[in-house]
């Protein structure tokens, strides 16, 4: 991550807790943007970014569904270099009780 984003503007989706953002900074990004549902999760990414020296001139976070956020950064204009998109797991953990495939066909419809 960091070897990729030196000097760039970095989008990372599904960030829960910034963990790829964070690196990007780490890496010298010029900017980062961090989008989740999660509120509580953005806002452990804005104090990692505070922690490294960073305000609101190189790291933003969204807060929402992540396609509706993409949507609205590109009707906004915006362009990132770099994209990660790193989505949670639709498989239910092993110990579920449910059928196989059925936290599929019901995410998917």
């Amino acid at each position: 991550m960091q070897r990729l984003s030196k000097g760039a503007r970095v989008l990372d989706v599904f960030s829960h807790v910034g963990g790829f953002g964070l690196a990007a900074l780490a890496g010298g990004a010029a900017h980062v943007t961090c989008v989740d549902a999660s509120a509580a999760a953005l806002a452990l990414a804005q104090q990692g970014a505070e922690a490294m020296g960073q305000g609101a001139a190189a790291f933003a976070t969204r807060q929402g569904d992540a396609f509706d956020a993409m949507t609205a950064l590109e009707d906004e204009g915006l362009h990132f270099d770099v994209v990660v998109c790193d989505p949670p797991a639709f498989a239910p953990p092993p110990n579920a009780r449910r059928a196989p495939g059925a936290a599929c066909s019901t995410t998917w419809r």
